[in-house]
C-alpha cells in the first residue's frame, strides 16, 4: 500500500490541489 501522499498525488484520494509543477504538487490539509 502506497503513502497517502503518493496516493493524492496519484489522484486515488482526492484533495484540493493548489499547485501542480512537474516536480512539486501543493494541497491543503484534509483535517486542519
Amino acid at each position: 500500500m502506497a503513502c497517502v501522499f503518493c496516493r493524492i498525488v496519484a489522484g486515488e484520494i482526492p484533495a484540493e490541489v493548489v499547485a501542480r509543477e512537474p516536480e512539486v504538487v501543493a494541497f491543503l490539509d484534509t483535517h486542519p
